[in-house]
């Protein structure tokens, strides 16, 4: 008599399969978006106007709207050493001067500046010169390094370099790393929670210069009113959070800064990376802000943008919470993703880990998930997971974050 055959063991679930589309939290100006409408033919006034809704163009010194004084702009924070080096860039290169309660000391083109802090504060250049090394001093951790001679607007003959530190540059390809490279405005040392922060002071004009947040190659393909859009973008992020942000001693940004140099607030390169239509969109810009009379800081509106959304920009409320903002309002953006600005996250594709999953959701397993409710958008608001008796939720944004997904414009599903 033969053995009873046993049932075969059910498969266990398959993991979780992510169709997205976009890239960013969707909320304000779309760059992909914003770059199908300059080579649809609209300027960047136009541009603006459409993904920031209600809102127009002021410039700053008119209209009640104070001129910008310098921007703080940190590079590297909490450090307890750090070496600079100073490069020529042409021939004559400038001098850098270092200060501190008054005295200064130079670095020429050639030598190293060892800042070294928090206890002891000194500073050694290499060379030495005469006097070129700080006795630890009563004034404190603050020190100042000045290109000499500079005048405004004068494109500097030499650059300070912050050793091991490098940047990617996107704007060529391959992607190029290069060496974090500055050479305009001034750079400050202060003295931080943790260690010493390394921040750049300059006027807003060469912020802009040196953001690199969309490809500065758009404008020889019709997307010169993109770069246009994204300048004003950029100068108003920061003229906003000068004045949200207030005193750069306050670490408000969470060193001595307005805004960080990372997408933590917006991309700042410094010396090297820049192109002359970047440059052109700077210049032609000048000065220019989104403004809307609802906007809390005189005026004047942030200034979000991310790459892409999934075909419409997102409520701002829907994705962070609190009450909805006129000028932050889900708007058409098939420009992003209809093929005509090869888009490269107009689709794409994840797997999560089933047991990961469900172990962060706390279940046992997940036998199906689904978007249970969409924002305005079509992006994913919340999301089901079940085991076949219990089912959770999170939000859309929960998933993005916690998997490190490209967007929450998502559809999810079972893998098989």
């Amino acid at each position: 008599m033969s053995a009873p055959v046993s049932a075969a063991e059910p498969e266990p679930p398959g993991d979780i399969v992510v169709d997205g589309s976009g890239w960013g939290h969707g909320i304000g100006m779309s760059q992909y978006g914003a770059y199908g409408m300059a080579v649809e033919g609209h300027t960047d006034d136009e541009i603006l106007a459409h993904y920031y809704q209600g809102t127009d163009l002021t410039l700053l010194g008119t209209d009640g709207l104070d001129l910008s004084p310098p921007i703080w702009v940190n590079l590297e924070r909490d450090f307890s050493s750090i070496q600079l080096r100073v490069d020529a860039i042409e021939d004559g290169g400038h001098t850098v001067t270092v200060s501190r309660a008054g005295v200064t000391w130079e670095a020429p083109p050639g030598s190293t500046i060892e800042v070294k802090g928090p206890t002891g504060c000194s500073v050694v250049i290499d060379p030495p010169g005469a006097d070129n090394a700080f006795e630890t001093p009563k004034a404190g951790c603050r020190f100042n390094f000045k290109w000499y001679p500079w005048q405004t607007l004068q494109l500097p003959k030499s650059t300070v370099a912050i050793e091991g530190c490098t940047l990617a540059d996107w704007n060529v390809s391959p992607t190029l790393y290069r060496e974090c490279r500055y050479a305009r405005g001034m750079l400050v040392v202060r003295p931080g929670e943790g260690g010493l922060d390394l921040s750049a002071k300059m006027k807003l004009y060469d912020y802009v210069r040196g953001i690199s947040e969309m490809p500065y190659g758009w404008g020889d393909s019709g997307g010169m009113e993109a770069l246009k859009a994204q300048a004003i973008a950029a100068r108003s992020y920061a003229r906003e959070a000068m004045l949200q942000r207030g005193d750069p001693a306050d670490n408000s940004c969470d060193a001595w800064c307005h805004v960080r140099d990372s997408i933590l607030d917006q991309r700042y390169v410094g010396w090297g990376h820049g192109q002359p239509n970047w440059e052109t969109a700077g210049s032609t810009t000048d000065g220019w802000v989104v403004t809307h009379p609802d906007a809390p800081n005189q005026t004047i509106v942030r200034g979000f943008y991310s790459s892409s959304s999934g075909g419409a920009t997102e409520n701002i409320h829907e994705v962070w919470g609190g009450e909805p903002t006129a000028y932050y309002q889900s708007v058409d953006d098939r420009w992003a993703i209809d093929g005509t600005v090869f888009n490269p996250n107009a689709t794409w594709t994840a797997t999560i880990d089933n047991a990961t999953l469900a172990e962060d959701v706390g279940l046992a397993t997940i036998t199906d998930i689904w978007v249970s409710e969409r924002n305005t958008s079509g992006s994913a608001g919340v999301i089901s997971f079940t085991d076949g008796t219990t089912t959770v939720t999170q939000t859309g944004a929960w998933l993005r974050t916690t998997y490190g997904l490209k967007s929450i414009y998502v559809d999810v599903a079972m893998a098989g």
